[in-house]
């Protein structure tokens, strides 16, 4: 059997252009593989983008939400307020808010997940980082406004189980009556902090792209709150 041996090197010459040879394979492979590893990565920012849209597009109609049912919720908590001024002793509930068909409460806001999960994915799994920067920075102060929005929303549920008490018949003593309206303020400021960050967070989606307005304008048949406003003419 006929053993190849490799010829040796005569003169620098031929030296050098084996070594280029062999660097120009290399940086070759390398880049190919970089070429790959972009096209792979450019590809997981594309789809990670489309199902951003989504995420997206469903907080921008919560958001929008919040914005329109603000003046309602904050003309029936003043109402409250006023009603638990006006004297001591027997407490008569107002007309509870609620769409037609369904159920009531003294105070009827909306409570949503403000959902983050596609971009901690993102994040999680590397794609957020491979955004161009504008890309990367705007997305990541959308939510980080989204994030108090939610703590507020998740506090005002609590609030609202809070303030039950005013649905039936009793009596409320005036150090009780005094305790509600000072919870009725908190929720006041609350309310308006809910639609500050629900504004800016429309203006940010809208500036990350093209949204989808279909579950904004169906709101009004959808949402229970702005059912509720309607029945009582309260206004949004």
């Amino acid at each position: 059997m006929d053993i190849h041996k490799p010829k040796p090197w005569h003169g620098a010459r031929e030296f050098l252009k084996e070594y280029v040879i062999i660097v120009v394979g290399v940086l070759t492979a390398l880049a190919a593989e970089q070429g790959v590893e972009w096209l792979h990565w450019q590809e997981k920012v594309r789809q990670g983008e489309v199902q951003e849209r989504k995420e997206l597009s469903q907080v921008y109609a919560w958001a929008s939400e919040r914005t329109r049912v603000e003046k309602c919720l904050d003309t029936r908590l003043k109402t409250m307020t006023q009603a638990l001024l006006a004297g001591d002793g027997a407490w008569t509930p107002l007309p509870a808010m609620g769409p037609r068909d369904g159920d009531t409460a003294v105070l009827l806001a909306p409570m949503r997940p403000w959902s983050d999960g596609v971009w901690r994915s993102l994040s999680a799994d590397g794609t957020a980082t491979h955004l161009s920067q504008p890309r990367w920075l705007l997305y990541s102060r959308t939510y980080a406004i989204l994030e108090p929005a939610r703590e507020r929303n998740r506090q005002e549920l609590v609030e609202v189980a809070a303030l039950s008490v005013l649905q039936y018949p009793t009596v409320l003593s005036r150090p009780e009556r005094n305790a509600l309206v000072e919870r009725i303020g908190q929720e006041q400021a609350r309310n308006r902090m809910i639609a500050v960050d629900s504004r800016l967070l429309m203006q940010d989606i809208q500036q990350a792209g093209p949204v989808d307005l279909m579950r904004t304008k169906n709101l009004p048949q959808e949402s229970i709150t702005m059912k509720a406003c309607a029945v009582l003419g309260l206004p949004t």
